[in-house]
């Protein structure tokens, strides 16, 4: 029987040891996986509500623009429908003011004067719209920002 080739304890243990590591590192890296997975999940659908939100405030613009109208300033905020309901929304709309240009001394007077005039009917015809969706994420607040900008032209 000496001249039967086998396996040491030794190696067999060794091989063993080495067998472990590469189980618990891809344990490691699969469970990662799942929580990289269920982040991006959660951020699909906070970028799917923001749009579906963003789309129904400009709407509800579009409906005060025909009557002649522009929103003033408005804060609101709230959360989401089920099975939605761990997204939390804040909707600000603002009036945009726009800084007088600097024109200089060549202009004068009437320049800088219709200089202001266009910039404040600028200023009264366009609002900021700002939307931040956020959420409860690993025991940390997650969130984002949308701005867009509508005009009554």
């Amino acid at each position: 029987m000496r001249g039967r080739k086998a396996f040491t304890l030794l190696e067999v243990m060794m091989a063993l040891a080495v067998f472990g590591l590469a189980i618990t590192a891809l344990v490691g890296f699969n469970a990662r996986g799942y929580v990289n997975e269920a982040r991006a999940r959660k951020m699909t659908n906070a970028v799917q509500l923001a749009s579906q939100k963003i789309t129904d405030t400009k709407l509800e613009i579009e409906k005060e623009m025909v009557t002649g109208s522009l929103p003033e300033e408005k804060v609101d905020e709230g959360d989401f429908e089920k099975p939605f309901d761990l997204f939390h929304w804040k909707l600000e709309i603002r009036k945009v003011e726009m800084p007088m240009p600097p024109i200089g001394d060549v202009a004068g007077e009437v320049g800088k004067q219709i200089m202001d005039a266009i910039t404040k009917q600028i200023s009264d015809s366009v609002r900021e719209i700002k939307l931040t969706i956020s959420w409860q994420e690993m025991e940390k607040e997650r969130s984002f920002s949308v701005v867009t900008h509508i005009a009554k032209i």
